[in-house]
């Protein structure tokens, strides 16, 4: 699952509040996801989803289609 530009900071913010990815029609509650991201000097930690917020609104233009995910513990 690939986390936009973050730190290590940004990180663990998304454990509380959540972060953005591409949207993954597929991700339930309490997946257990491994997340990688160089740039967050993150390397195959694995975290359970505990919250998802989908956004899709047909009346704007362009189109609006997103996914915010909160991460927990393992």
């Amino acid at each position: 699952m690939p986390l936009r530009r973050c730190s290590r900071y940004s990180l663990e913010d998304a454990r509380g509040d959540g972060f953005s990815p591409l949207p993954n029609v597929g991700l339930q509650l309490f997946d257990v996801v491994t997340v990688t991201d160089a740039r967050a000097e993150v390397s195959s930690e694995v975290y359970r989803v505990r919250g998802i917020e989908e956004t899709y609104d047909t009346t704007k233009d362009p189109l609006v289609y997103g996914q915010r995910v909160g991460l927990g513990g393992k």
